[in-house]
């Protein structure tokens, strides 16, 4: 229910997480040019400099991850306000 949703969190909150969801096709497709280019690219940098770049990127996390986080948020915190633990 998403009122109950809105009494536990933001209701910009769970616009931007909803926005941000996305669906990606698993397997099937044909990659593009580019991305074969970049997968080649990637293969020939030294580990060493992947791992300095790596950590100096800013860290986040996937919409979807995170919408699902919210969502058993909202299960578990209703359950538990029903008393059905």
């Amino acid at each position: 229910n998403s009122d109950y949703a809105k009494s536990i969190f933001s209701q910009d909150l769970l616009e931007y997480v909803i926005g941000s969801m996305r669906v990606e096709k698993i397997g099937g497709g044909r990659k593009s040019y580019k991305k074969v280019i970049i997968d080649y690219l990637k293969n020939m940098v030294p580990w060493s400099v992947k791992k300095r770049l790596l950590s100096v990127r800013k860290r986040s996390i996937d919409p979807n991850v995170l919408a699902f986080r919210i969502f058993i948020t909202i299960y578990m915190h209703k359950l538990l306000n029903q008393g059905g633990y």
